[in-house]
Formats: C-alpha cells, structure tokens, sequence
C-alpha cells in the first residue's frame, strides 16, 4: 500500500532510466481513459508446466490441513507449511504476479514487467499507468490477473474517502494500456477473473469480511456480495483455482487462504513466512498467481522492506483443490 512502498517510486525511476526506450509504451496524457471494459475473446489454453525447482525440504501443505481455520494477529503460524521453493526476483516486481503463455508478469508500484521462464526480464513498462491517470492521483498497481486475453489491474488513489478507484486493461503481450473503469471500492488491492463467467472478484476495502464482484460483460454491473465465513485483513492479492479464491495477505502471519465461492467459508492453507517476532520489519506479503506447474500451484510474491528483496514463493496444494 501507499504507506509501506514509497521507497520502491525512486526505485523504478532508476528503472525507467536504465530500461530506456523499454518503458516509453505507457499512454500519453489526454488519452480516453474512461472507455467501457468489455468482453475480451480469445482466451488462451493453460501454459505448460515449467521445471520442478530444488527447494527446501518443507511439509507438504497438505499436512497441515488441521490447521484450517482463520485466527488473529495473536495465533502462531509456526505449524503451518512454507513455500516449498522460493527464488529471489527483482526488487521492482514488488506488488503482483501472473502466469503468461511464455513466462511471467509482474506488477510494481507503477510498473508492469514480463519475463521469461528463468525470470530474466524481456519487457519492462515504466511508469504503466497513463499521465492522464496519473493527474488524478492513481500511482499504485496492485494484484494483477491474466484472462479473457486481458492483463487486468487494479489502479489505487490514496483518498480512501472518495470510495473510487479503477481497474485498467493492459495488451498482455506488449504491456501496453488499454483503458479502465471506475469502480465504487475504497481500495483496489488485486482482482480475479473468471472467464468462464466474465466476472472480476476484489475486495471494497483492505481489511474485509465480503467479497465483491462485477459483471465485466454487462457494463461492470455489480452482482450481489458474497459474505466471507471469517474476516480477512491486508489482503494483498487473489487468483482463481480449483473452484476457489486463493488470497494473499500481509497480515503478521503473511498468511494465504481459501475462500469457497458457492459458501464463502474461508481456510487458513499457509504462510509466507519470513516472520520477525516482535517487530513490522518482516517481508510483506503481496500478490499471488494460481497456476498448476512442477514447482506448485499457488506462486506468491513477498517483499523484504528491511532488505530490499522480493521472494517469488511455490506452493504444492494440489490436495487442496
């Protein structure tokens, strides 16, 4: 959020200037930004699964499913299963992440990045978000999620108040922006499409015990909330899986959980890790991607503010689906 990554802005400016003419594909100041989303045809077959990546020697997720169950702040996370593998990424793939045909892309606070399988970056876009925009005080991309041949993303103003934030479509190919929405949520920290429904899933605020959803297919209508067993708090990302929403927080265990979409009961499934006790200078928990590859099913990006990290996490879940 706004008051945790300010030091990543001169950062991706350092990026912008190493990138060049890399990040010049951002739309210009003035363009229509306030066209209609709409049904997007062509949605592209599941990538194939990458390489299994050595990793260390965790219990398996499923194990510890007598864990279920949300708690607070003050329940211990030490039982839960890890990540089974993690690589660091760069610095400026801080906020999400999504599975393309050929690789991955991230989300930084105003950056858009694809890569290949190994991670090494083939595109960065720097700043993603228009001028236009911009003038209006969007500076922070959130939880991005690739579907319907979409790159969708949420785009967040700081005066929570205005209860008005907007989720933009970007070329997942060329990363270049597309247009956007306005949405009547107080934050907009990630979104989730289902296409199969045409149907984006996201959180009005930060801290929520209700899910939301719009029609994009029918002017971004709202459908009716779905209210959630248990509420949830610094949810960060969220992806679709296995009939569930899979969501990412930075709550003090940077735990993930599920939620059913027919019920919404949520499950506690793991955590992140990186915890320091008795201090906020643990790595962050931010977005997460659901895609069944060798490395797992769940990916999470974490980001290490003492450190200047970012850790991409792998999940084995497959039980859970």
């Amino acid at each position: 959020m706004f008051r945790r990554h300010r030091f990543v802005c001169t950062l991706l400016a350092l990026h912008a200037a190493a990138c060049g003419a890399q990040t010049s594909t951002a739309a210009p100041a003035g363009a229509a930004v306030d066209a209609g989303i709409t049904d997007t045809p062509g949605a592209s077959d599941a990538p194939p699964p990458a390489e299994a990546q050595a990793g260390p020697d965790l219990p398996d997720v499923a194990d510890v499913a007598g864990a279920a169950g949300v708690g607070d702040a003050s329940d211990a996370v030490d039982t839960l299963a890890g990540p089974h593998s993690e690589q660091q990424v760069s610095i400026f793939y801080n906020q999400g992440v999504a599975r393309a045909d050929d690789g991955w892309i991230f989300s930084g606070t105003n950056g858009l990045f694809r890569t290949d399988e190994a991670f090494n970056e083939t595109l960065a876009i720097v700043p993603a978000i228009p001028d236009a925009l911009a003038t209006e005080g969007y500076a922070h991309i959130g939880d991005i999620d690739a579907a319907l041949g979409v790159l969708w993303a949420p785009l967040e103003q700081p005066d929570y108040g205005k209860a008005t934030q907007r989720v933009a479509r970007y070329d997942p190919k060329t990363l270049a922006f597309v247009d956007s929405v306005t949405l009547p949520l107080h934050h907009a920290a990630w979104i989730a499409v289902d296409p199969a429904l045409n149907v984006a899933w996201m959180m009005r605020d930060y801290d929520d015990d209700t899910l939301v959803r719009f029609d994009i297919g029918a002017g971004w209508k709202e459908l009716a909330p779905l209210p959630l067993s248990s509420a949830l708090v610094h949810v960060q990302g969220g992806d679709l899986g296995g009939g569930f929403l899979w969501l990412s927080t930075d709550d003090p265990g940077n735990r993930v959980y599920r939620a059913d979409l027919q019920t919404g009961q949520v499950t506690l499934v793991a955590t992140m890790g990186h915890l320091v006790a008795g201090t906020i200078a643990k790595q962050e928990g931010e977005g997460i991607d659901v895609t069944p590859l060798d490395s797992g099913q769940l990916h999470t990006v974490l980001m290490d503010l003492q450190h200047a990290t970012v850790q991409l996490g792998h999940f084995q879940v497959a039980g859970w689906f």
